[in-house]
């Protein structure tokens, strides 16, 4: 999610992810890159580089997972995109300003686990790949489809207004409204 995040931050959306601070990853990013010797912000898109293959080393002789890759693979290419999409930032703090306006204030798409939206809702809400729910695996306990079903019933009743389905084939996404609904009770 921080990954969607911050594509969305790069594309001058403003996004963020509950219980997460995606601010938090783009300072401590820039930070690194800064303290880089010889670093100039001239040069910063070359000094981001220069960080993301050292860490990639660094992952590497920690024998680190696909995931912990692509972790860092997304962070670094969300600060890139960030710093590409602000020509007129002069310097870090520049962009974590800019940054700051993308990640707060209520009118930041919110990212969530279904876990993390239990209690809350939106006006609009976007379950993606509701396809994949309930979630089943071999052995799985009656008591644990339950619960997963469960999950399902929260991802669909967090929308005050419209619920967009968005499935992994876009021909069969949909979108819902209580409008909708009106409409389909009178008739």
């Amino acid at each position: 999610m921080i990954e969607l995040a911050l594509r969305l931050i790069a594309n001058k959306i403003p996004a963020k992810v509950r219980g997460r601070s995606i601010l938090t990853s783009i300072k401590a990013t820039l930070r690194a890159v800064t303290e880089l010797g010889g670093f100039t912000w001239a040069k910063f898109g070359d000094y981001l580089e220069i960080y993301r293959q050292h860490q990639l080393k660094v992952l590497e002789l920690k024998d680190a997972t696909d995931n912990q890759i692509a972790t860092l693979t997304d962070r670094v290419d969300g600060v890139k995109a960030l710093f590409e999409a602000c020509p007129s930032a002069r310097s870090a703090d520049d962009l974590v300003l800019e940054a700051e306006k993308l990640t707060t204030g209520a009118a930041a798409v919110e990212l969530s686990t279904v876990h993390r939206v239990k209690g809350f809702q939106a006006q609009r809400v976007v379950l993606r790949k509701p396809e994949a729910m309930p979630m089943t695996w071999p052995e799985q306990q009656a008591w644990e489809l339950k619960q997963e079903e469960n999950c399902l019933y929260v991802a669909q009743t967090r929308s005050q207004d419209t619920l967009l389905l968005v499935f992994d084939d876009p021909k069969t996404s949909t979108e819902r409204s209580s409008y909708d609904d009106e409409v389909a009770s009178l008739g």
